[in-house]
């Protein structure tokens, strides 16, 4: 279970590879479907095995012949793009256009995807990421020590040019 925008979602991969974001709760007993196993392209529930597909409609309940038109759970639009899964939860019409950041359009070669824990708020870390003197004055004693940084071709530009201007 995973937690975006305060819903619990249920991420899994069907088996042609394609990543699938499902609200975590199943509709007949509220159980988390994260609790549950992959069957096929489907999420089945750990509960009574119902099985919800991608598009989040109920495919299969072992124990019913019929399926209600109701059973169904939220799912959310979900693509990886540049080694990051991302989602859309809002109102279908307002749907922005996919991030077509750099980063993101580069093949994979070319690309470098790491995960790290920051303890601040997200502005804080914008803010750091794009400020061009942040690195070469705060971190410089770290650049190449710091496996994020240590052998980064960018590190002689913070290096060698304390007021970099842009």
């Amino acid at each position: 279970t995973r937690r975006c925008c305060d819903e619990p979602i249920a991420l899994y991969r069907t088996e042609g590879g394609q990543p699938v974001a499902l609200h975590d709760r199943c509709t007949h007993r509220g159980t988390p479907l994260s609790f549950g196993k992959v069957v096929g392209d489907a999420l089945q529930c750990a509960y009574h095995g119902m099985q919800f597909g991608p598009s989040g409609k109920c495919v299969r309940i072992p124990t019913q012949d019929v399926i209600p038109p109701d059973a169904c759970v939220r799912a959310y639009p979900l693509i990886e793009r540049g080694g990051i899964l991302w989602t859309y939860m809002g109102p279908p019409a307002e749907q922005p256009p996919l991030p077509e950041w750099e980063f993101a359009m580069v093949p994979a070669d070319r690309r470098f995807v790491a995960k790290r824990t920051q303890e601040c708020n997200w502005l804080q870390a914008m803010e750091g990421g794009i400020d061009s003197s942040h690195v070469s004055f705060l971190h410089s004693g770290e650049l190449n020590s710091d496996p994020l940084f240590k052998g980064s071709k960018g590190n002689a530009y913070n290096l060698n040019d304390m007021k970099p201007h842009f």
